[in-house]
This record gives structure tokens, C-alpha cells and sequence, in this order.
């Protein structure tokens, strides 16, 4: 899966795509670079979702 297809559906609350958008900055993988900040908002967002 495209990076572009992770974010439609990281974007619509899909908290696995959340996590994996979160992964994909961390690692600078998937045609992005690394980014810290990006990866916290993304794993945190994906958390939020599944915590309620």
C-alpha cells in the first residue's frame, strides 16, 4: 500500500492506517522522509482512537 493510500484512509480515523502513517515517518519509509514530529501526531492520534 502507497503512502497516498495510507493517508486517505489514516485521515478518515482508521487508527491502523494511523499507526502505519505514524510508522512510515518514523522510519522515513514508504517515499517519505523522516520526521519525528509526524510520527508522534500520527501514532498519538492512533491511539486516541483506540483508547475510547
Amino acid at each position: 500500500m502507497s503512502f497516498a493510500e495510507i493517508m486517505v484512509h489514516a485521515q478518515k480515523d482508521d487508527p491502523e492506517m494511523q499507526f502505519l502513517a505514524g510508522l512510515a515517518y518514523d522510519r522515513g519509509d514508504r517515499g517519505v522522509n523522516a520526521d519525528p514530529k509526524m510520527a508522534a501526531y500520527w501514532y498519538e492520534r492512533s491511539k486516541h482512537l483506540t483508547d475510547t
